[in-house]
């Protein structure tokens, strides 16, 4: 399959992860609600779909059929947006990706019912799973990441009043936040093709690349998340961190050198994992990479 037709191909299989997430919020029968609309209305605000293509990369280079990378996608990307709207709802957060955020529009309620329900879609989605033997394995797979993540997101919760929070603790909130449902659709390909012992190396990178995105993003919102309320007025930055354990003006610097070391790791280690994970990071790891020298340069200007 040359590359032209490789990425063709992946685009064809995004188009039908779009319709099945549609599908398994809408349903075939049953009363229809606001939630329906408030699920799709968040689906349709775009975002760039890496859990599904992530997915459906390594997927691809493991020989799973497409049903079932389709299906992995869906699990991936459903459960991602869930925690997305739950997010939002927590921090009252009113615009992501330049529209209004669910519960914005349809209010806190509907918002906490729509999460819900791509939660319980996800489910659906695995179900479809050709491969019926590895269904008790991914389910208790899924069951840790979103452990994983409720906790990230209660510590994070905890540490907005908490202004002595550390740079070690503030690492170990961003991973769990934000790592555990980016390493999922990698670790769930792993259980279908035979791959489990790849799992936990797999997340391990996986985790150093989603703290190098978590503080290259914290970096670009160190104003931002200076005016946030949070109750003692402190948000739960990288930068921030910084400087409050002392590093003063040298805060970003040091943010951008952690980022960029964690990067540098993930480059080393990505080439061994299974399903070709090289191919698609690169492409990862290149961008943060370039968003990490801009900022440099506007720091040295």
């Amino acid at each position: 399959m040359t590359k032209k037709t490789y990425f063709s191909h992946i685009d064809t299989l995004l188009a039908s992860v779009e319709k099945s997430m549609r599908n398994l919020v809408q349903g075939s029968s049953g009363p229809v609600s606001r939630v329906c609309d408030a699920c799709l209305y968040h689906l349709d605000t775009g975002g760039k779909r890496n859990r599904a293509r992530l997915a459906l990369h390594t997927a691809h280079g493991l020989g799973i059929d497409d049903s079932d990378a389709v299906a992995t996608a869906c699990v991936s990307e459903l459960l991602h947006n869930a925690s997305l709207i739950h997010d939002d709802l927590q921090d009252h957060d009113e615009y992501r990706r330049d529209q209004k955020t669910v519960w914005k529009v349809f209010g806190p309620e509907v918002a906490l019912c729509a999460g819900d329900l791509m939660i319980s879609a996800a489910y659906g989605a695995l179900a479809t799973i050709n491969r019926k033997d590895t269904i008790g394995d991914c389910l208790n797979l899924i069951h840790q990441r979103i452990k994983t993540v409720i906790h990230g997101q209660c510590l994070d919760l905890d540490s907005c009043h908490d202004i002595s929070t550390s740079m070690a603790e503030y690492e170990v909130i961003a991973i769990g936040k934000s790592a555990p449902l980016l390493s999922l659709p990698v670790e769930l390909v792993y259980c279908l093709s035979g791959h489990e012992s790849w799992r936990s190396k797999a997340r391990q990178t996986i985790n150093k690349f989603a703290l190098a995105y978590q503080i290259t993003d914290d970096v670009g919102d160190v104003e931002e998340d200076l005016q946030r309320d949070h109750g003692s007025g402190f948000a739960p930055n990288a930068v921030l961190v910084l400087r409050n354990s002392g590093y003063g003006e040298s805060a970003e610097s040091v943010a951008i050198q952690r980022a960029q070391s964690l990067l540098s790791e993930v480059n080393e280690e990505i080439n061994i994992l299974p399903g070709k994970l090289d191919e698609i990071f690169c492409h990862y790891i290149r961008s943060l990479s370039d968003n990490l020298m801009e900022v440099r340069t506007c720091l040295t200007q």
